[in-house]
């Protein structure tokens, strides 16, 4: 009874967390907004967002122009709502049963707003397509900036090898079938390579295509989780398992478990808000970024958990049973494929390549905002390497170059895994060891510029500019956000071996040597002096403005 009471406590308070946080940046919004001039046409905000990015000493290169659905929806697909459930659904609940979905997505989901709302207002205070690059750079120095990158790349390219080559199974294992070759072996590899080429030209191809496709993935994650909720309630009400179900611990409810599997399902269900903050890269392409790349990332954080718990919770109350021995990565779709199975023998395949849809386009999210970020590292540089890397192609206006280098990266870490041990040997361990570096590269990332922005005072924003902020609450907001991401980064760092206290230390370590070598390098940097007016106005020369 205690349990239920807590369950539904969390989840209440998650959801009153979102509206207090949103209402609160709204109000502080209108009362910016008030001495602003009103900007009446698309061109015009065009002005107004090219001469903010001028201030900063930046060329307008990148097409500018996305709405603040597109924001919403670049973070959105790419935390994959449906994709993450194909992905984590069966593991966790093989770690701690039904209890991960009815007390431990609540709590995670409650520090994921947390996190969300500081991280909004960073990207508010600094709409650069930079990110955690440019938000611990001002704070902190260069050598901080490129650590945050660092760490965030690693978290890009553990999460490109994990969908790609999830994906890829998914593939591999339909095309054996319809074809008639052995799956496995060299086929997975290849599936992913692929797929790594698919993403790079989606990449490459520009702001416009791409913002369709992830609003376009964003409405179907909706459509499939309303499906999927709607056939339980309409072919399983009655045989749905009683709401206490849902807080009872242990492998299939069973009550026997302990401690670590519980922390271990916590760090995976921190995988459904992986990749939130990507509308941040995207600022420089953004119509109005202030604004909307703020709300973009705070509610595909809050509609992300909405949308997970209903899906998750009622998956969790239609197992059996007979149903939960499938368990393992296939269980989610084990479980929605014999619900629509019973409707149409197409519905199946339908869901199948829908999974398949989400985790691919997640892959593609991520991609993108890598290069952005990337793309911002390489413009503050002032040698021909980076000057070559950050070039923008003048039609398409994407650093073609950065995707292409990324996808070859990550389809080397893919293939440097496979040859270590192939996907299907691995098992299970794979999809943990690749979560568990992704969440430690994408907490830490985060908690650098968060530290660093907690012991400055925050500035105060440029006069009559609307700015996300949200008072006398942001303090306290950011040290609870760095305090739960560097537990969970803690947690994740356990993840990657059996010697949890072996893996703590070597973690410890590393932030250690990574504060020093940072602190040693902050002087022997030099930054040159940000381009000048006429070197702006020829970056600028072929520019397509809308």
């Amino acid at each position: 009874m205690y349990i239920l009471s807590a369950g539904l406590a969390l989840f209440a308070c998650a959801c009153i967390l979102s509206i207090l946080l949103a209402a609160q940046a709204h109000r502080r919004i209108r009362a910016a907004s008030l001495g602003a001039a009103p900007v009446g046409t698309p061109y015009l905000q065009y002005l107004e967002d090219k001469r903010q990015l001028n201030a900063y000493g930046y060329a307008q290169l990148l097409r500018r122009g996305r709405s603040g659905f597109g924001s919403f929806s670049m973070s959105f697909a790419t935390m994959s709502v449906f994709g993450c459930a194909a992905l984590y659904f069966g593991p966790v609940y093989e770690l701690a049963g039904p209890w991960a979905y009815g007390l431990g997505l609540p709590l995670v989901a409650l520090f994921a707003v947390i996190v969300g709302a500081a991280v909004a207002e960073l990207a508010s205070s600094m709409p650069t397509a930079g990110a955690c690059y440019h938000w611990s750079r001002v704070a902190g120095g260069r050598s901080w900036g490129r650590g945050a990158l660092l760490l965030r790349t690693l978290s890009d390219i553990s999460m490109l090898a994990l969908l790609n080559g999830a994906a890829a199974m998914l593939i591999d294992m339909a095309a054996a079938r319809w074809i008639g070759y052995a799956a496995g072996g060299w086929s997975v590899l290849l599936w992913t390579v692929g797929l790594l080429v698919g993403q790079a030209a989606a990449a490459a191809f520009g702001r416009p295509g791409g913002d369709r496709l992830l609003g376009g993935v964003s409405w179907l994650q909706v459509g499939l989780v309303v499906a999927v909720v709607a056939g339980l309630l309409l072919l399983f009400e009655p045989g749905l398992q009683p709401a206490a179900y849902l807080f009872s611990a242990g492998a299939h409810g069973s009550g026997d478990y302990g401690w670590l599997q519980l922390g271990a399902a916590i760090v995976l269900l921190q995988r459904f808000f992986v990749g939130a903050d990507n509308a941040a890269a995207g600022s420089e392409e953004s119509s109005g970024p202030s604004v909307q790349v703020p709300w973009g990332i705070y509610l595909s954080t809050v509609y992300g958990f909405i949308l997970a718990y209903v899906l998750c919770v009622f998956v969790t109350l239609s197992i059996t049973g007979p149903v939960a021995g499938a368990g393992g990565g296939g269980l989610f779709l084990a479980l929605i494929s014999d619900i629509w199975g019973s409707l149409s023998p197409y519905a199946s395949t339908v869901l199948y390549v829908s999974v398949i849809v989400c985790l691919w386009t997640s892959g593609l999210g991520v991609l993108t905002a890598s290069s952005r970020q990337w793309f911002a590292y390489h413009r503050d540089g002032r040698n021909s390497w980076s000057r070559w890397l950050q070039h923008i192609d003048s039609r398409r206006q994407t650093p073609q170059r950065l995707i292409l280098l990324l996808a070859a990266v990550a389809g080397g870490a893919a293939a440097a895994l496979w040859l270590w041990q192939p996907w299907a040997a691995a098992g299970q361990s794979r999809l943990v060891y690749l979560s568990a570096a992704s969440t430690i590269g994408f907490n830490l990332s985060l908690l650098i510029p968060l530290a660093l922005r907690y012991r400055l005072t925050a500035p105060a924003p440029e006069r009559g500019a609307p700015c996300w902020q949200l008072g006398s609450l942001s303090r306290p907001l950011r040290l609870t956000a760095i305090l739960w991401l560097l537990t969970t980064a803690l947690g994740a760092a356990m993840l990657l071996s059996p010697t949890a206290s072996g893996h703590l230390a070597l973690t410890l370590l590393a932030l250690l040597l990574l504060w020093s070598l940072t602190r040693l390098l902050s002087g022997r940097w030099r930054v040159a002096a940000p381009p000048g007016r006429a070197e702006l106005l020829a970056q600028e020369r072929g520019y397509r403005q809308l």
